[in-house]
């Protein structure tokens, strides 16, 4: 059995190609006062977790297109080396149309990089690339204000 290695250079360009594919943010939001769950993404799932929030009460996600992205690569030896940064503008109503704002108690809750065909309404030629979710001192709290921008740092290694 040999051992498969990836150059940092490899790595990079990977993650270029990446970047230059992705172009929709799902937004994951949950509307309550309670407490909010917590969410441990099985990184096998997919679109599949997404599709599933329809049959929730309180959760939906926004899939809006890409705002700002890039990706770090300044320092090979830091933490947030290769790491993508993905933002985009929350707001409107969720996919399953549920509501999204203050008056109904948002909170963003996680966000997830997808590759979306823009020409479809439905998310199922969609592929979600990353998930992310926010520990709780992260959680967005959505207020009055009309629209968010929501940038998140995805961690590729």
């Amino acid at each position: 059995m040999s051992n498969f290695v990836v150059s940092v250079y490899g790595v990079e360009k990977i993650c270029e190609q990446l970047i230059n594919a992705i172009n929709a943010m799902y937004i994951e939001f949950i509307n309550t006062t309670g407490e909010i769950p917590q969410i441990t993404p099985d990184k096998l799932e997919g679109i599949d977790y997404y599709n599933n929030l329809e049959s929730t009460t309180n959760q939906d996600f926004l899939r809006v297109p890409v705002t700002l992205k890039g990706l770090d690569k300044s320092d090979p030896d830091s933490p947030t080396y290769n790491t993508v940064n993905v933002a985009a503008i929350a707001n409107g109503t969720g996919y399953f149309g549920k509501p999204f704002g203050a008056n109904s108690n948002s909170k963003i809750i996680g966000a997830a990089a997808v590759i979306a065909d823009w020409a479809e309404q439905d998310i199922g030629k969609d592929v979600v690339v990353l998930r992310q979710y926010f520990s709780p001192d992260q959680i967005v709290v959505v207020s009055d204000i009309i629209s968010h921008l929501i940038s998140v740092k995805f961690s590729i290694l």
